[in-house]
């Protein structure tokens, strides 16, 4: 708070600034420990040998720390990256594949990977209402709809190939 008093050149910069970074540290060292093996796991090449995978900032115990947080984006959805790596089936085939052949002896074999709710269109309006009410609306689901992540992908397949 001092640095951003010092920096900001009247008290309405000085909120803003505040506000942006409100909750994070100078020099975070959990988010430094860790980044090489970060970087090395995450490039396509090694990403294409984990058939499914969720990246997150959540666990910070874990060791991994991707940094995903930045994004407003994922903020307001309290998201996660997921990665399935299988060219055909769906997330939820590959996860549950995944359990069978992992699972323990006592445990359920009805396990659900994910859900689906089929929802009537008819409840459209009524449920746009009650997530508007409650604040949900697209601008807050996608604050910065301006990022084009396509070049971040090309980039690091083009980097990939070589």
């Amino acid at each position: 708070m001092e640095l951003i008093a010092k920096i900001a050149k009247d008290d309405k910069e000085r909120l803003e600034i505040e506000e942006h970074f409100k909750g994070r540290s100078i020099i975070d060292k959990s988010k430094v420990f860790g980044s090489g093996l970060v970087k090395y796991v995450t490039e396509i090449k090694h990403m294409v040998n984990i058939p499914i995978s969720f990246f997150s900032d959540k666990d910070v115990d874990s060791g991994f720390i991707f940094s995903l947080n930045n994004s407003k984006n994922i903020q307001n959805q309290v998201g996660v990256f997921t990665w399935n790596a299988d060219p055909i089936k769906p997330l939820e085939i590959v996860g549950n594949e995944q359990y069978l052949e992992a699972k323990a002896e006592n445990e359920p074999e009805e396990y659900r990977f994910c859900s689906c709710f089929n929802i009537n269109k008819k409840l459209a309006g009524h449920i746009l209402k009650r997530l508007e009410d409650d604040g949900i609306t697209r601008d807050f689901i996608y604050p910065t709809p301006d990022i084009n992540s396509w070049n971040i992908y090309e980039k690091s397949r083009t980097k990939a190939s070589r």
